[in-house]
C-alpha cells in the first residue's frame, strides 16, 4: 500500500523547471531512494513534500489525505518528518536537551520545561527523549553540548530530533554527506535498522549504499523521473547509466 503519492508535481523558478511532472509512489514499510545528478531536483522535491515550497502544479497525498496546501508543521503532525542535508540542531543545548525539546513540541508544548521548578512533571518527556537517544546509538553522550559532537553524531542527533515527532514516513536528505568512511558505515547500518520500523524516503549520493539497502529506487534527471525499479533494474537501465551511474 502506498503511504505517499504525488501526481504530476511541478515546480518552476522563472524559466527553470526544477521538478517536472513527477508522479511518485512510496510504498509503506519500504526504503525508497531518490537519486540523480546534482541539480536534478531532488531537494526541491523534498521541499514540496514537506511544505517548505508549494508546487505550481500537481497534488501530494499522504495516507490518502491531500496535504498539498498544508504548512510544514501540519505535515509533521500528519506523520512526515525530515532530516536536512545541512545539519540543523541547537548547538548550545546538550544532546539530550535537543531531543527533549523535540519530544515536548510533539506533545504540543513549548519550552516551559526549562522554566519549570518541578522537573518530575516532565518525567515522561525525559523517558521518551532518553529512549530515542539510545535507539540512535548516542547513549552516553546525553550531556555533551551539541556543537561539540562529531559531525557524524550531529547527523544522528538531527535524525533523533526528527524521530521525536513519531513519524510514519521519514525523509532523509544526504545523511552520509561529509562523513568519514567509518561514520558512513555506522550511518548505513543505522538506516537499515531504522527501515525495519518505519517507511523511509532517502536522497543519497553514495551509490554503493543506495544499491545495497534500497527496496525501490526512483531516478530524477532534469526534474523528471526517468526510471524506477529495484536495485538490479536500476543498475542495468541504460538511461540511468547515461544520466548518472557512469556505466555501473
Amino acid at each position: 500500500m502506498e503511504i505517499l503519492t504525488t501526481q504530476n508535481l511541478s515546480k518552476h523558478f522563472g524559466g527553470l523547471v526544477a521538478v517536472n511532472d513527477v508522479s511518485l509512489k512510496v510504498t509503506e514499510g519500504c526504503l525508497t531512494s531518490l537519486i540523480g545528478p546534482n541539480g536534478a531536483g531532488k531537494t526541491t522535491l523534498f521541499n514540496l513534500l514537506t511544505g517548505l515550497m508549494k508546487p505550481d502544479e500537481g497534488r501530494i497525498h499522504f495516507q490518502q489525505v491531500d496535504i498539498t496546501a498544508y504548512p510544514p508543521h501540519r505535515i509533521v503532525k500528519e506523520g512526515v518528518a525530515r532530516s536536512f542535508q545541512i545539519v540543523n540542531i541547537f548547538g548550545e543545548l546538550t544532546l539530550l536537551e535537543n531531543v527533549r525539546v523535540a519530544v515536548q513540541a510533539q506533545k504540543g508544548h513549548g519550552l516551559e520545561m526549562f522554566a519549570s521548578v518541578n522537573s518530575s512533571s516532565f518525567h515522561e518527556v525525559n523517558e521518551q527523549a532518553a529512549a530515542i537517544v539510545k535507539a540512535t546509538g548516542l547513549g552516553g553522550k546525553e550531556r555533551t553540548i551539541a556543537k561539540n559532537l562529531s559531525y557524524g553524531d550531529k547527523r544522528l542527533l538531527e535524525i533523533a530530533i526528527a524521530l521525536a515527532s513519531k513519524p510514519r514516513l521519514l525523509l532523509m536528505d544526504e545523511p552520509t554527506s561529509g562523513l568519514a568512511s567509518r561514520e558512513t558505515g555506522k550511518m548505513r547500518e543505522f538506516i537499515q535498522n531504522l527501515a525495519k520500523e518505519l517507511t523511509i524516503l532517502l536522497i543519497e549520493h553514495d551509490m554503493n549504499i543506495v544499491l545495497s539497502i534500497s527496496d525501490h529506487i526512483a531516478v530524477l534527471h532534469q526534474g523528471r523521473v526517468i526510471a524506477e525499479g529495484g536495485p538490479d533494474a536500476i543498475r542495468r537501465n541504460a538511461d540511468v547509466q547515461e544520466a548518472y551511474l557512469g556505466g555501473l
